[in-house]
């Protein structure tokens, strides 16, 4: 997939204890799946190694998209995208699911 140069304009937050938020304010649905796609499967391919053996990474990742014709509240889509992110892990965790 050929990605534009929207993506790369983005903000990332920590949210809660152990969840992040990543806004890619000009980005397609579509370049957002691949990109957390992307992340996914390279955490997986790099395991940390540590002095007591090795820890693998998993990532579990919900996407929530904003449309300009259906304008959704900054709590909207952080409750869209939690959905996703609850659907991923009900689903057996280390995956991407979209709302």
């Amino acid at each position: 997939m050929a990605l534009s140069e929207s993506y790369i304009q983005f903000a990332l937050y920590v949210y809660g204890d152990e969840e992040f938020v990543i806004l890619l304010p000009h980005a397609t649905q579509q370049e957002g799946l691949y990109l957390a796609t992307t992340i996914r499967e390279r955490l997986e391919k790099s395991p940390v190694v540590l002095t007591d053996g090795v820890l693998s990474i998993t990532v579990s990742i919900g996407i929530a998209e904003g449309k300009m014709n259906q304008p959704s509240t900054p709590n909207q889509l952080m409750s869209n995208a939690d959905k996703a992110l609850y659907s991923a892990k009900d689903k057996g965790r280390n995956r991407v699911e979209v709302y």
